[in-house]
C-alpha cells in the first residue's frame, strides 16, 4: 500500500526533508509507516512532534506497531492544552500549546542541538493542526525554521498534512522547501 512512499523515501538524499500530504483515511497508518520506516528500517532516532495526540497515547499507538517509544524524543503540543495531566517522561517534552511556536522552537532546538546529527530525524505531526492554531504567516515561518535548522545539523525531516485541509499557499511552501512532496491515499 505504501510502496510509491518506500520508493520516494530511498530516493531521497541522506539529509532530506520531505513533506506528506495524506487523505484522512490514509493519514494515521501514513505517520506510522514512515516511522516504522525510518525507525526500524533505516535504523534512525527523531524527535516526534505531535499536536494530534497526547504523548501516553501516542506511545500506546507506536508500540502497538512494533517502534520502540525510546527510539523517539517526543515534543506533546497538545497534552497542557487539551488539560490533561502532564506523565513524567525522560523523552518527552511538553509545549503549552499548538499556538506557541517560539516555545515549540526552543524545544526543537534543544532536542537539535543535544547530539549529533548522525540518522537522525525530525517529524511534524500536522501542519494541518498548526493551521488551526495560527496564523498562515506564522506557519510559512515555522515551517521554513524548521525544515532550515534541520538541514543546517544534519537531520532528516517530515512534515505531515492532511489534504484539503491545508491552504494551497502552504502546500506551495511545502514545495519550496522539501525535497519532495508525496501525495498518499
Amino acid at each position: 500500500m505504501f510502496d510509491k512512499l518506500d520508493k520516494e523515501l530511498k530516493k531521497l538524499p541522506k539529509n532530506f526533508v520531505v513533506g506528506i500530504v495524506a487523505s484522512s483515511d490514509k493519514y494515521k497508518e501514513a505517520n506510522l509507516h514512515i516511522l516504522d520506516f525510518l525507525v526500524n528500517k533505516q535504523g534512525a532516532t527523531g524527535s516526534y512532534i505531535t499536536t494530534n495526540m497526547p504523548y501516553t497515547s501516542l506511545v500506546e499507538t507506536i508500540k502497538e506497531k512494533n517502534i520502540n517509544p525510546e527510539k523517539l524524543h517526543f515534543i506533546d503540543c497538545i497534552t497542557e492544552k487539551a488539560g490533561g495531566e502532564l506523565p513524567k517522561a525522560k523523552n518527552c517534552v511538553f509545549v503549552s500549546s499548538p499556538s506557541h511556536l517560539t516555545e515549540l522552537s526552543a524545544a526543537l532546538h534543544n532536542y537539535i542541538s543535544s547530539g549529533p546529527g548522525e540518522n537522525r530525524f525530525l517529524h511534524l505531526d500536522s501542519l494541518s493542526t498548526l493551521c488551526i492554531h495560527n496564523k498562515m504567516k506564522d506557519i510559512l515561518r515555522f515551517t521554513h525554521y524548521l525544515s532550515s535548522k534541520g538541514r543546517v545539523f544534519g537531520l532528516r525531516g517530515i512534515v505531515i498534512s492532511l489534504r484539503g485541509k491545508t491552504d494551497k499557499l502552504l502546500i506551495d511552501k511545502l514545495n519550496q522547501i522539501c525535497d519532495k512532496v508525496v501525495q498518499v491515499g
